[in-house]
């Protein structure tokens, strides 16, 4: 499950791990370990933004999360680049929430 951590008022960082098993593609598929993966989220009073979604790899704990923190705010993602971890949980997103 993903640590939610207060950055500033309305800055927080969803904060993971995702174990080293072959599911993440960039890592030596005999590696074994643990992979952190943040995500940023900007607060507003009925809106919230999400700097890129992260891999794909933890979005049940990304997507837990998200519900714990937006209450009935709509959610606005931004994505850096288009790259796994940077755009892999946006269809569990689009698909979890009813306002993206």
């Amino acid at each position: 499950m993903a640590r939610i951590e207060r950055i500033a008022d309305d800055l927080l960082c969803i904060a993971d791990i995702v174990p080293v098993d072959g599911r993440i593609s960039w890592h030596d598929p005999m590696g074994e370990g643990f992979e952190p993966h943040n995500e940023y989220v900007l607060l507003g009073s009925d809106r919230a933004l999400i700097v890129d979604t992260g891999h794909a790899a933890h979005g049940p704990s990304l997507a837990a999360a998200l519900k714990e923190i937006l209450g009935g705010r709509a959610l606005f993602v931004l994505l850096t680049r288009s790259e796994l971890d940077s755009l892999g949980n946006l269809p569990l997103l689009i698909e979890t929430f009813t306002d993206v």
